[in-house]
């Protein structure tokens, strides 16, 4: 697919993604995959992954709506097509073809922002659309300067404070097989930061989740649950289906990680050797 892509037009090429990104009746067998490169082999078996595509599915308008150049970039990266040379703020951008390291990277400040902020305001948009109160950058104490709430919900059962992470692949020493690791290592290490901080404070830790996501949009699965809870105080007060809220909120999510994705990969880098991605 990936060598031949300049053959498919758009529509073909929209069907394959579809078919590359449909749900599976049974996981499918890890084998082959492990027998990839470790970067390929990471990225597909994201893939399997529940949500991590929703953003391919999603309609082309509004908050799901990507820019020629975003969609390009996306699913490019989606694909494990090489990146463009260029990115010259990473020392390590040449470790491996993908670019992965740009999905980490630090010095690229402003589009690491913008996708967490991106995370963050869909967050308070769905729940606003369903009257949660929400408040952005909650300090757990008044005289304290650390700010664990990226958004804090008013739930029917009281405030829920929630911090926003994304983590990359590339910024961990060795490729996990399990796609789920780095998400999880990351909600840990949040957690092992703000624990004592929600203690001094008299914030019991059950109304503390951070919600953390890899990369390649594969949820924690403790944050998931955070997710589902949402999806269904959300669906309780507008009378909608639990299940249709929910993946609105992941395709609202994965739209935003993934367009973020695409500013990452595009920072300080010239599109050229992924134009023939169908638009």
């Amino acid at each position: 697919v990936v060598t031949q892509l300049a053959k498919f037009d758009a529509v073909t090429f929209a069907d394959i993604i579809l078919k590359l990104s449909a749900p599976q009746s049974a996981p499918a067998p890890l084998e082959p995959i492990l027998a990839l490169d470790p970067h390929d082999a990471h990225r597909l078996a994201a893939q399997c992954a529940d949500h991590a595509g929703a953003w391919i599915l999603g309609p082309a308008r509004g908050p799901t709506l990507f820019s020629d150049t975003q969609w390009r970039a996306a699913v490019a990266l989606w694909l494990g097509m090489d990146a463009p040379a260029g990115h010259s703020c990473c020392p390590h951008h040449l470790d491996h073809p993908l670019g992965l390291a740009r999905l980490g990277c630090k010095k690229a400040n402003s589009a690491r922002v913008q996708r967490h902020e991106a995370l963050a305001v869909q967050l308070v948009q769905c729940a606003g659309q369903a009257g949660i109160k929400t408040l952005r950058e909650v300090g757990i104490s008044q005289v304290s300067k650390e700010r664990p709430g990226d958004v804090m919900f008013f739930l029917p059962d009281g405030s829920h404070f929630t911090d926003v992470t994304v983590t990359s692949p590339s910024n961990l020493p060795a490729l996990p097989t399990d796609p789920t690791a780095p998400a999880a290592a990351a909600f840990d290490r949040k957690l092992a930061k703000y624990d004592p901080l929600l203690s001094r404070g008299g914030v019991h830790a059950d109304k503390f989740t951070p919600l953390a996501v890899s990369a390649y949009g594969v949820w924690d699965g403790r944050s998931a649950k955070f997710l589902t809870r949402l999806a269904f105080c959300i669906a309780g007060r507008t009378g909608a289906n639990p299940s249709t809220k929910l993946s609105e909120l992941y395709l609202r999510l994965s739209a935003a990680l993934w367009k973020g994705n695409a500013a990452m990969m595009l920072w300080d880098t010239p599109l050229t050797r992924w134009d023939n991605v169908a638009a």
